[in-house]
């Protein structure tokens, strides 16, 4: 029971630190064309990505590069005034070596705080891909709407605090409906 404890305590510890060092990005415009994803260059460099789903943008696609045996860290972090506001959404990931219908994010229900701001984390993926080639993240509403913030990578980058701004922004919609 103790090693199981120490276990699920140095993941959610990892996630903390793996989530404070990610560079904002706010993608208003999103990417709900499967034919023209979101290109992320560097999958590895820790970036987080706001958007917003709701009824009228069901869905956002991400493409990135990968090479046999690299991890994709990805998590779904749902500000916590859309998430209770109902924003729910699931994280498919295709690409060689994976089932014809994708590998389903890990769900999670977990409570972070962040730079100052409260997310619920809902969706985790930590796992080494099978092959090299090109991958498709799909961030798929379920239910609700409102912004999201995807988290990849692990290697520090630097911070942009006019991004901050524009992210604020974002979560801001998120607040009136409360």
């Amino acid at each position: 029971m103790r090693y199981i404890f120490l276990v699920i305590s140095m993941l959610l510890l990892g996630w903390l630190k793996a989530a404070r060092l990610h560079i904002p990005l706010a993608h208003e415009s999103g990417s709900p064309d499967i034919k023209a994803p979101l290109d992320i260059a560097s999958p590895a460099m820790a970036t987080a990505i706001y958007g917003r789903l709701g009824p009228e943008r069901r869905v956002d696609y991400f493409r990135f590069p990968v090479t046999k045996g690299s991890s994709l860290q990805a998590m779904l972090l749902i500000p916590i005034a859309a998430y209770e506001n109902g924003l729910r959404a699931a994280v498919k990931i295709c690409g060689p070596g994976l089932p014809v219908e994708g590998a389903q994010a890990a769900e999670s229900e977990k409570l972070l705080t962040i730079i100052g701001r409260t997310y619920m984390l809902t969706r985790s993926y930590l796992e080494p891909l099978p092959e090299s080639g090109q991958y498709v993240v799909a961030l798929e509403r379920l239910a609700g709407e409102g912004t999201y913030c995807f988290c990849f990578g692990d290697q520090e980058g630097e911070f942009i605090p006019e991004m901050m701004a524009r992210v604020d922004a974002m979560m801001a919609l998120d607040t009136s409906h409360i």
